[in-house]
């Protein structure tokens, strides 16, 4: 793991896709991005690797992981 100088969203987003991962790893590292404010900038990232290559369902798929954790983000303060 990066030392959290080196903390950013690509480097976040390159350990997602370490197919080694367990699911309660992944969520660590979306709770990381989250704590260091990087969620807006994973989700751009995500949405430009789509742009460039629009036909490849996996960044499609990761693509709606990043949304998925915004909504999670914003919708952890609502009460309903």
């Amino acid at each position: 793991m990066p030392a959290a100088a080196e903390l950013s969203a690509e480097s976040l987003l390159a350990q997602l896709e370490d197919p080694e991962l367990d699911e309660m790893e992944r969520q660590t590292l979306w709770e990381k991005a989250r704590k260091a404010g990087l969620l807006d900038a994973m989700v751009k990232t995500m949405e430009e690797r789509v742009e460039r290559e629009p036909n490849n369902p996996d960044l499609r798929l990761d693509m709606g992981k990043a949304y998925l954790q915004k909504i999670f983000e914003v919708g952890s303060g609502l009460v309903i």
